[in-house]
């Protein structure tokens, strides 16, 4: 196993821990776990953000940041921390924030971000007029790809995946597409949706993945 793909399955991992929810009214036991998870989580998710990997996963690095910066105040709640350069502490909190990854290695999608101005966030225009963010695009690998947005405009933005290339190695392999869509990422208040899309062999172009709607929406 390379160096990369290891850091990239520690980065995974990382989310697992990273997505992990408390109740009000867990036990000690389960209190102290959680911030055992969440501790080891914050410390894979740095190694991956001052650690860079190969060309295959560029800019995983600061959505790596990204995630551990939220996790700091997850884990102080609990009464522990992690090491983060003090320069590097700053948590992004963003009214809506879409992360897009895939389970093939060869495979190329992009993550697309249609905004209610019109606009659309694209790998050839990653920065769009209301402030919406693209991280760099991922040609191989699994990715991660992000969308964010600190102040969003209300209306509804459409989650869109393209499907360059499902699996370059296998033509006919099947990819499962994962997106996260976060409301108030980095905030008490926020939430979150998953949607799991299974691509049918040999699919290829536009595939829409859902809505997420902001303002005065349900």
């Amino acid at each position: 196993m390379s160096v990369s793909f290891s850091q990239y399955r520690a980065y995974s991992a990382a989310l697992v821990g990273a997505r992990y929810t408390i109740s009000t009214d867990v036990q000690l036991a389960a209190l102290t776990a959680a911030g055992g998870i969440v501790e080891r989580a914050g410390l894979q998710l740095t190694d991956v953000a001052l650690n860079p990997l190969d060309a295959r996963w560029r800019g995983i690095d600061m959505i790596a940041l990204v995630e551990a910066n939220a996790l700091l105040p997850k884990l102080k709640a609990l009464g522990g921390s992690f090491e983060l350069d003090p320069r590097l502490t700053r948590n992004l909190e963003s009214d809506v924030r879409i992360v897009l990854d895939w389970s093939n290695d060869a495979a190329d999608i992009d993550l697309w971000v249609d905004e209610p101005n019109g606009e659309r966030a694209i790998y050839s225009y990653p920065r769009t007029l209301i402030g919406g963010h693209l991280s760099d695009d991922m040609t191989s690998g699994f990715g991660p790809e992000e969308y964010f947005l600190r102040r969003a405009a209300p209306g509804r933005y459409t989650v869109r995946a393209n499907v360059y290339s499902p699996d370059r190695l296998d033509p006919n392999g099947l990819s499962r597409v994962t997106a996260l869509l976060f409301r108030d990422w980095g905030r008490p208040s926020q939430r979150e949706e998953s949607i799991d899309l299974d691509l049918q062999r040999g699919q290829h172009g536009e595939v829409r993945i859902g809505t997420l709607k902001v303002g005065g929406e349900k």
